[in-house]
């Protein structure tokens, strides 16, 4: 859990794609993503059992928030049983946080 991206989405606009459902589901991902690599490394099936969603719906939410240029999302492939989650990053999160430690003195 990353308090400092769950910060950083407090205080992100979502612009145009701004609704409670996209709002929640920024949340959930900034509450799984790592500080060091900006990532959140969720599969789709826990994303929709956190928002408590629809599969469908949380696809089409999280189209809504790359399109906004909010996240961006990085496909990744697997090993020979599957392909594992997609890799979801937070756009600016990074800069962001090394702003805050700068301020901080962290």
């Amino acid at each position: 859990m990353s308090i400092e991206a769950l910060t950083f989405a407090k205080l992100t606009d979502l612009k145009e794609v701004e609704k409670p459902a996209i709002r929640l589901l920024f949340y959930v991902i900034a509450e799984n993503t790592f500080n060091d690599t900006g990532l959140c490394k969720v599969g789709q099936d826990e994303l929709v059992y956190q928002t408590r969603g629809k599969l469908r719906t949380l696809q089409r939410h999280l189209a809504q928030l790359a399109k906004a240029k909010i996240i961006e999302i990085e496909r990744r492939g697997g090993g020979g049983s599957g392909r594992l989650p997609d890799a979801i990053r937070l756009l600016r999160f990074r800069d962001w946080l090394v702003d805050q430690r700068g301020k901080d003195g962290l």
